[in-house]
């Protein structure tokens, strides 16, 4: 069996679902995971070939400590869950993670080691209760969508629009202070201008620029037959 289906049934429990080895996609959503206790997910681990999981609407508290054993998935639906926070350790152990869908739940904080999904593309952290942004989402170099809608969020980093994949992000129902309406109903393309524009000189020169910038500069060779006198002191190449 490749692809396997058990939404909407009702279960509480995962258990059994061994028999499922060698499974790529499993959806498991809409069930009552929740009533199931913390090991209600645990039979997952033994299902390593899992590309894609949906475990969408199960009223989960937290994200299945089973997932570290999943390093084969690409897509992952938690979304409409209670889930608070992510596990420790959780995206270091999914290394080919590409969609992360975590909308709907009660998060206050995206994971510190959000940059440890390399492979990251979409993430949806929409209707969350999100005050701030990690440091790390600014290191998702492989980021094209970003989803933040209805969250607590007050300000947005205009380093954001330094990540080089970025094409689409959704920030409407944040009360943020420093990003009018007019802007953010023009669309992604709008609001990454904006932030580009509030970007520091530096921050927003191009690295290659910068090291050019940096580079210490050599005065030019005397003229022929000029005699040469000592040399001059080395220049700082200070910014």
């Amino acid at each position: 069996m490749r692809e396997a289906d058990l939404s909407g049934n009702a279960l509480e429990s995962l258990a059994g679902c061994e028999r499922l080895r060698g499974a790529t996609a499993l959806d498991a959503s809409a069930n009552r995971l929740c009533a199931g206790g913390p090991t209600a997910c645990d039979a997952l681990g033994a299902l390593g070939a899992l590309a894609r999981l949906s475990l969408r609407a199960n009223g989960l508290p937290c994200a299945p400590r089973a997932l570290a054993a999943l390093a084969a998935l690409v897509e992952l639906d938690l979304s409409q869950n209670r889930i608070a926070a992510l596990p420790g350790g959780a995206l270091p152990a999914l290394p080919r993670l590409h969609t992360l869908l975590l909308s709907s739940n009660v998060l206050d904080a995206l994971p510190p080691d959000l940059d440890a999904a390399p492979a990251l593309t979409h993430l949806d952290a929409s209707c969350n209760r999100l005050a701030a942004l990690p440091d790390a989402l600014l290191r998702c170099a492989a980021l094209r969508t970003l989803a933040l809608e209805n969250n607590a969020l007050t300000q947005l980093d205009p380093r954001l629009a330094l990540l080089p994949a970025l094409r689409a992000l959704a920030v409407d129902g944040n009360p943020l202070r420093s990003v009018r309406r007019a802007v953010l109903a023009q669309g992604s393309d709008a609001l990454l201008a904006l932030l580009r524009n509030r970007l520091p000189e530096r921050a927003a020169t191009p690295p290659a620029a910068a090291e050019n910038r940096n580079a210490v500069q050599l005065p030019p060779p005397p003229p022929a037959g000029c005699a040469r006198g000592a040399p001059p002191p080395r220049g700082t190449g200070l910014w």
